[in-house]
């Protein structure tokens, strides 16, 4: 079998009938697309999905590039997409996505600037900031950032600061806070 032939497998075939599979690949506003599938994706369908993607970049001439990911719901899984044009791993792609999820640019221009060289995520931030905070004797975390054997947790609000007194990054962690006891009070009997 030819490697570069795409296997039009019943994934591939449903995405292909799928007008709005189509218009997510075509219409430059459209910068997602979901839906539900019964199964997790075979192996060999990611790899034709794959090829179909890079067929269809190189065919159109695109200076986008498109992700995907497949998450498990109840009893189907949820296979998304999204494109932008920006390749993952590019400064700017992490910094354009770091801005869409509200993380302080100074704090993203600093957690870029660590990550050169690390095989762990986010463990040169952390490991920054913790001595940030012993040197400005600082015993309460309000972030509860730590650093794990495998790795760092930053899973509190979902970025290291650029400093523990960061007033871009305490503003918007009270703003969250304050959102989400809200939110919680909002369903309380």
């Amino acid at each position: 079998m030819n490697d570069s032939k795409i296997i039009c497998s019943f994934l591939i075939q449903d995405l292909l009938a799928d007008k709005p599979f189509i218009r997510f690949l075509f219409d430059r506003n459209k910068l997602m697309f979901e839906m539900f599938v019964t199964e997790y994706p075979s192996k060999n369908d990611i790899k034709n999905l794959g090829k179909l993607l890079r067929h269809i970049y190189k065919k159109f001439n695109f200076k986008i590039h498109f992700y995907w990911s497949c998450e498990k719901l109840d009893d189907e899984y949820l296979l998304s997409f999204f494109k932008t044009d920006l390749k993952f791993g590019d400064r700017n792609y992490h910094l354009k996505h770091g801005l869409y999820f509200n993380i302080p640019k100074c704090c993203l221009e600093k957690y870029l600037k660590e990550q050169k060289g690390s095989k762990l995520v986010s463990y040169n931030s952390v490991k920054r900031y913790l001595k940030q905070c012993q040197d400005m004797k600082i015993k309460d975390d309000f972030f509860n950032i730590k650093l794990l054997h495998n790795g760092a947790d930053c899973s509190k609000y979902g970025f290291v600061p650029c400093s523990p007194k960061c007033k871009e990054a305490l503003r918007i962690a009270k703003i969250t806070d304050n959102l989400q006891s809200r939110l919680i009070d909002s369903f309380k009997y």
